[in-house]
């Protein structure tokens, strides 16, 4: 409190306790809340409307109002502890709403990661014995998608739907289910399961994907969703050193890895999996700056012949510690990292200098992945690789998968159109297994189309398969386009398909990758067994 003593004022211990500050820091402080208190108290009448008002520090508010009420029993005093009352409703009205934005997500309105983490913890110390909670996370596969073709507001759209559909949906299993946004294209959601409720987690997840089986219409057209799950258990002790909400994000990332649509429950093997994933992104951009990472080759053969007709370069990656690491883990890793640039660029040239060492005239083909060709810089990169190896535009193919097809078309096709403007190849890779229609296939000439190995384990199973097979052939000679059948491995698979009019074979039958030491040996044996024959 602030008391008189003659003309001086003093601020009592109390009062600057409360204030936090010494005496004379104090003074300063109230001296001019002091003033306008006097001002107000000698200069208006018990019923007027307060004549000033000044601004003080939150922590200080209480200290003076409190004193002006019980020092000046007057309407001007009472009028001015009325105005410090409003001030700290709004003030606490203004603190709920900046708590709110610190907690939510402002596009659906859902608790964010950090609020969704702070109610699993607490939910967790508030569970009786054999209580359980279940994490599903969930992510939105088509978000990019959606908003490449139609924009960030079509995108904005869907988040919003997504979480006004699954909301409900939780709810009315339990009210005390929570669903939070996470990050992108991401959703947490906290399911209660007590010991007597018989809630089954996966089928709330199965319930949740079941949601979007049919298109939502949205104002920027019809969108089609698909969700890939991942789902975590928890007791009131189980895990205790464990994060529940990390271990169904490992889920859903052991989900995103495959095709569309999966559920994935977490294993404990999943977070060793974790760390060897970081272990290989951490090395790998070492290992592609240091050249560590190197091509393999697979030689495709002609079927009728035998003879090697192009070889396929391929990575491979050889760590100290690690012994070989397979591409299947290497290569998603570079793909979400933003490696996979640098590394096909370093696959690239390599193999364009090395097939040069074998042979005057052999292709070589050398995958482009979706990120490179969104790469600005591509075209240029290809172009520049080729002036500098010295290899003819025309010895080297590049070969893109269907699932370019997902993405910005028009680029694509645009990308691979001046490619092949300076003379390289471009191939379809895995065809028949992807996201094109035939109406893409007609927009480009393409060179050469490689039949997926899936049509050739099931080649010899049904009739149906041949069917198709044999449209493909028949299509790819309509496309004056070259043909490479994938994962032959028999004498019998090389001769169905040299019997359908497959011109070349790849696979074990003719060898695995190998390095360009063991592709010269083999290239010159074939060539004399075809020269004494």
């Amino acid at each position: 409190m602030m008391a008189l003593e003659g003309r001086s004022w003093h601020a009592t211990p109390v009062s600057r306790r409360a204030a936090g500050r010494s005496a004379p820091e104090a003074f300063g402080l109230f001296l001019p809340v002091i003033v306008v208190l006097m001002w107000a108290l000698w200069s208006a009448p018990a019923a007027a409307q307060p004549v000033a008002e000044t601004s003080v520090p939150v922590s200080f508010a209480v200290v003076i109002a409190s004193w002006a009420a019980a020092l000046f029993a007057t309407g001007a005093a009472v009028l001015i502890y009325s105005k410090y009352r409003a001030l700290r409703r709004r003030l606490l009205e203004e603190t709920r709403h900046g708590q709110f934005l610190n907690d939510h997500d402002m596009l659906t309105q859902l608790p964010n990661r950090q609020a969704f983490n702070m109610r699993v913890e607490s939910a967790r110390g508030a569970m009786l014995e054999g209580d359980r909670i279940g994490i599903i996370a969930f992510d939105l596969s088509a978000l990019r998608r959606i908003t490449d073709s139609l924009g960030y507001a079509a995108g904005d759209a869907l988040l919003k739907e997504v979480a006004d559909r699954v909301g409900v949906h939780l709810a009315n299993i339990d009210p005390r289910n929570v669903l939070a946004r996470g990050t992108g294209a991401g959703f947490l959601c906290m399911v209660r399961i007590d010991r007597d409720s018989g809630t089954d987690l996966l089928k709330i997840a199965h319930d949740i994907a079941g949601l979007f089986r049919q298109p939502i219409e949205t104002a920027y057209g019809t969108i089609l969703v698909s969700l890939s799950i991942g789902v975590a258990r928890t007791g009131r002790v189980d895990d205790v050193y464990t994060d529940p909400v990390q271990n169904a994000e490992l889920a859903l990332n052991a989900a995103k890895r495959k095709p569309q649509g999966q559920i994935v429950t977490y294993k404990p093997i999943m977070r060793a999996e974790l760390q060897r994933r970081l272990m290989i992104e951490a090395e790998l951009g070492k290992a592609i700056d240091q050249c560590g990472v190197i091509p393999y080759y697979q030689p495709q053969f002609d079927l009728k012949t035998g003879e090697i007709s192009a070889l396929e370069a391929l990575a491979r990656w050889h760590h100290p510690d690690l012994g070989w690491v397979s591409p299947a883990e290497f290569i998603p890793v570079a793909e979400s990292s933003g490696d996979i640039v640098p590394l096909g660029r370093l696959i690239l040239e390599t193999a364009c200098t090395e097939v040069q060492l074998v042979s005057d005239s052999l292709p070589v083909s050398v995958n482009l992945s979706v990120s490179q060709i969104f790469n600005d810089d591509v075209c240029g990169m290809v172009r520049e690789c080729l002036a500098r190896t010295g290899l003819p535009a025309h010895r080297l193919k590049l070969e893109v998968t269907e699932s370019v097809f997902m993405t910005d078309i028009d680029h694509v096709y645009e990308t691979l159109q001046t490619l092949s403007d300076f003379g390289v190849e471009i191939s379809l890779d895995d065809f028949g297994t992807g996201y094109s229609a035939l109406s893409y296939l007609s927009r480009f000439k393409w060179s050469e189309l490689k039949i997926d190995r899936s049509f050739v384990n099931q080649a010899f199973k049904n009739d149906l398969t041949l069917e198709i097979i044999a449209m493909m052939l028949a299509l790819a000679r309509k496309m004056d386009a070259g043909v490479v059948v994938e994962g032959v491995e028999t004498i019998e698979q090389r001769d169905l398909f040299a019997s359908l009019g497959c011109e070349f074979g790849q696979g074990y039958l003719f060898g695995g990758p190998m390095s360009i030491e063991d592709i010269a040996l083999l290239f010159f044996d074939t060539e004399a067994a075809v020269g004494a024959s």
